[in-house]
């Protein structure tokens, strides 16, 4: 029972993140939920895009787009990262686009407690998942056929007392 309740509830911390702010005053829609849209401020003008429509990394691969699957991510992870607030439990994720060339940018996090509410982690904490998952440079570039394909991918962190506990999908 506590294994099926966690699963849900992982699931809804995933469609909340999908979602965005429910509480926007001015209401604008992406053309798919889950786009990420360019920021200027954060996002490199000069990141090669196909062009077309971002594909959800699902449409390609069953879990984790990264050479070593779940697995070479863990290992990336576990030689890396280094706990500095014992105090954060809660969930990170961190959205991103790989485009056809296998390159990522257009960053987005999104931090939540344990009960889902936003929350801030410990700064360190945040900067250093953010920074590993950046410097991965070994993701599966989506290809069907002679056509390759950019798509988004996402990491969902669970922190316990400090220590990533897991990694999804």
């Amino acid at each position: 029972m506590h294994i099926l309740l966690r699963i849900v509830s992982i699931g809804v911390l995933i469609s909340l993140v999908f979602t965005g702010n429910v509480n926007a005053e001015k209401k604008s829609y992406h053309a798919n939920v889950g786009d990420i849209a360019f920021n200027a401020q954060t996002d490199d003008a000069n990141f090669p895009l196909t062009g077309k429509k971002i594909m959800q990394y699902y449409s390609f691969f069953p879990g984790v787009a990264i050479d070593g699957e779940k697995q070479g991510l863990r290992t990336i992870f576990e030689n890396n990262y280094h706990a500095y607030n014992l105090d954060d439990t809660g969930y990170i994720t961190i959205r991103f686009i790989v485009n056809y060339k296998g390159e990522t940018d257009r960053f987005r996090v999104t931090q939540m407690d344990q009960n889902y509410h936003v929350t801030q982690f410990n700064t360190e904490t945040v900067s250093q998942i953010l920074s590993i998952t950046q410097g991965i440079t070994t993701w599966k570039i989506a290809a069907r056929g002679d056509k390759c394909f950019d798509y988004y991918q996402y990491l969902l962190f669970i922190i316990e007392d400090g220590q990533i506990k897991e990694i999804l999908p």
